[in-house]
């Protein structure tokens, strides 16, 4: 009897001790504002047939912001073998923002050069391939992949004239050459607002150097 009674209880803690942990792997993941994505094994050569997806949420009201900070892979043909695919959301496929493979200024692919990708919404999806191959002429070619920042940005964030900004600026400038190792980058991200008063038409100062008239309706 007292046998049967621990065996009871032992199957009551596994059941208790299943339901606490299956609450805590669903446990709505905390939405960054801000983050990075690279190519597997970067700054090393990425491997051959390879195909990985990146997922970015961020809070609602606010809208992703992409932006590639080295980017070198195998040039094609409407970037038919290996290339990164950006896409408006992970819910619609065919809300792609384009498909991008090469070198910056190779005669072919599609590189994003200084392309800024904004999202509609507050999800975007990255998609990385890779094909069977980095060969030419029978010489295997070591491309380096990819780093991208994302960050979340308000939805006036976004547009041509804006006079507040909230979200994640990187502390240093965009390398130059895409060949340049990781570490010329610094990770450090912070977040900062900036708000501007302005009398009415008159120009008010805006990050990034634009002015934009503000007048009384």
């Amino acid at each position: 009897m007292l046998h049967v009674h621990c065996v009871h209880r032992l199957r009551l803690l596994l059941l208790w001790g299943s339901l606490l942990f299956g609450v805590v792997i669903s446990s709505p993941t905390p939405r960054k504002l801000f983050g990075e994505i690279t190519s597997p094994n970067h700054p090393k050569p990425y491997p051959n047939n390879n195909i990985s997806t990146w997922d970015i949420t961020v809070p609602k009201g606010f809208v992703v912001k992409l932006n590639f900070w080295q980017f070198d892979l195998e040039p094609s043909e409407s970037c038919l073998y290996d290339y990164v695919k950006v896409a408006q959301s992970f819910l619609n496929s065919k809300q792609d923002l384009g498909r991008y493979c090469g070198q910056l200024g190779s005669a072919t692919g599609n590189h994003p050069g200084v392309k800024e990708f904004v999202s509609k919404g507050n999800r975007m999806r990255v998609m990385f391939h890779s094909d069977f191959s980095n060969e030419e002429n029978g010489t295997l070619i070591p491309y380096k992949g990819f780093l991208a920042y994302y960050q979340a940005v308000g939805e006036y964030e976004s547009s041509t004239c804006r006079r507040g900004a909230l979200g994640p600026i990187p502390n240093r400038q965009r390398p130059q050459d895409s060949s340049q190792t990781r570490s010329t980058i610094s990770t450090e991200l912070s977040v900062r607002f900036n708000i501007f008063f302005s009398l009415p038409r008159t120009p008010s100062p805006l990050r990034s150097g634009r002015v934009c008239p503000w007048q009384c309706p």
